[in-house]
């Protein structure tokens, strides 16, 4: 349980400063706070959440976008699509055929190198 609950805060602590990093050079001097705030949450979530087996996350080569596919048993979280629809054909491609749902899509910005490819989930 232990080990779980430190992989889940090292995620959260990795999701937060992706976060952080994608935000636009106008709030970067916020980017303390903006952390602070978001490990808060995560850790709060995290003692919320039961331990799951079988987590994994990827980050896609998406071109100049960015894209992010958080995968556990039950529960699956994408972060920006990058600038085309392949990212969610990719993260399609690894969701199981009899549970095709995402729980949570993250958009850190609405720059389209962001958001084209989640403009595709609508279509799906």
């Amino acid at each position: 349980m232990a080990r779980a609950a430190v992989r889940d805060l090292y995620v959260s602590g990795t999701a937060s400063a992706v976060a952080a990093m994608s935000l636009p050079s106008t709030l970067r001097r916020h980017r303390l706070a903006f952390v602070t705030g978001l490990a808060a949450f995560a850790i709060a979530a995290v003692g919320l959440w039961p331990a799951e087996r079988g987590f994994s996350l990827t980050f896609f080569d998406v071109g100049q976008g960015d894209g992010m596919h958080l995968r556990s048993e039950s529960f699956d979280l994408i972060v920006d699509g990058g600038p085309s629809p392949r990212f969610v054909h990719q993260v399609a491609s690894r969701l199981p055929a009899t549970d095709r749902t995402l729980e949570l899509v993250v958009l850190t910005h609405p720059d389209f190198d962001h958001l084209r490819g989640l403009l595709s989930l609508f279509d799906r």
